[in-house]
């Protein structure tokens, strides 16, 4: 009896291993013999928004010393100050057959000798300079425009205290005016003796009259240095050139991260926004037409739509777009 029992439960158990067999194998032919249902291909989308949208403006400009000067004199030079000394009113520049030439404060170039009864605004200068300088201690000179006995003491004052002969005439070659502290650039370059500049240095850009009123005095620009860092720089003043140009001037920020040059050539930018809330995509979003016109891959409900839009201010990263049905938050394909 045990025996027949086991028997039976054998069977069973071969007859049931065999429907389990049958059963993966249709199962297996059916996989095998359908169609792969096909794979869904993922699209980037974007959104269309309000942006601001502007453009960028770049030109070439160099970084240089302010107000350059070339000195020149008749003779051979001596005592020459060195390279970027630095130059304030009453120094001696160099010494020409013994006789200093000196820097005064002034603003107009010194173009004459000047001797007694000599008139004009070169002499109202000079009495400015040695009077600021203390040169007239009991204030017998009127600053005014007129070479006086009183200013011709004055003048053999200075004269004594820089080592010049006191003759009470001031040479045209003896002085150089300067409008601010300065710093010698060079000495014994062709054709001078020295050159001067200003103690500060400056961004220069020449930009074309079609693009300059997309700048105005006080605006900030960015300046990219050979090494492409990059700093401030504030409009200055702008002027008027040659060739339908302007010649712009802005005032660096800090000069500390500057090279040790006097010339750097940098590359000025600035942006101009044209609108503050344009509807825009990126660029790659546009679907250029056989027309030629451009479309927008809208994403709905039951698929996408190309929809006609016309482009209007571009920057880098944005297109301003208009179209029927295009607002704010529209989903649009970006491939």
């Amino acid at each position: 009896m045990r025996m027949r029992r086991v028997g039976r439960l054998f069977l069973l158990l071969v007859v049931a291993l065999a429907i389990v067999v049958v059963v993966v194998w249709l199962d297996l032919t059916k996989l095998l013999d359908a169609d792969p249902e096909p794979l869904a291909a993922t699209r980037d989308t974007t959104e269309v928004r309000l942006s601001a949208i502007g453009e960028t403006f770049s030109f070439d400009g160099t970084v240089a010393y302010s107000a350059p000067i070339s000195v020149v004199t008749g003779g051979d030079a001596y005592d020459t100050l060195s390279p970027d000394t630095s130059v304030d009113s009453n120094d001696v520049l160099f010494r020409v057959a013994g006789e200093p030439v000196v820097a005064l404060e002034g603003a107009v170039p010194m173009f004459r000798d000047i001797t007694l009864d000599s008139a004009g605004i070169d002499v109202q200068q000079l009495e400015r300079a040695l009077v600021d300088l203390g040169f007239d201690p009991e204030g017998t000179v009127t600053i005014d425009e007129t070479f006086t006995t009183n200013t011709e003491a004055m003048v053999e004052r200075w004269q004594r205290s820089t080592g010049a002969a006191v003759t009470g005439e001031v040479a045209q070659a003896s002085v150089v005016f300067i409008s601010a502290p300065m710093r010698v650039s060079g000495t014994n370059e062709p054709g001078a003796v020295m050159s001067l500049t200003g103690q500060d240095r400056e961004v220069v850009l020449t930009v074309p009259v079609v693009d300059i009123d997309t700048l105005t005095t006080g605006d900030v620009v960015s300046i990219a240095l050979p090494d492409r860092s990059e700093m401030p720089a504030t409009i200055v003043s702008m002027t008027p050139g040659a060739d339908a140009t302007y010649e712009v001037v802005a005032a660096l920020a800090s000069e500390a991260e500057l090279p040790a040059l006097d010339v750097i050539e940098v590359a000025v930018s600035w942006r101009r926004e044209t609108t503050s809330d344009a509807l825009s995509v990126p660029p790659g979003a546009l679907v250029r037409l056989d027309s030629g016109t451009y479309a927008l891959e809208v994403v709905g409900s039951s698929g996408t739509d190309f929809v006609p839009v016309a482009i209007g201010a571009r920057s880098g990263t944005l297109v301003e777009v208009s179209g029927e049905g295009i607002e704010e938050g529209t989903m649009v394909v970006n491939p």
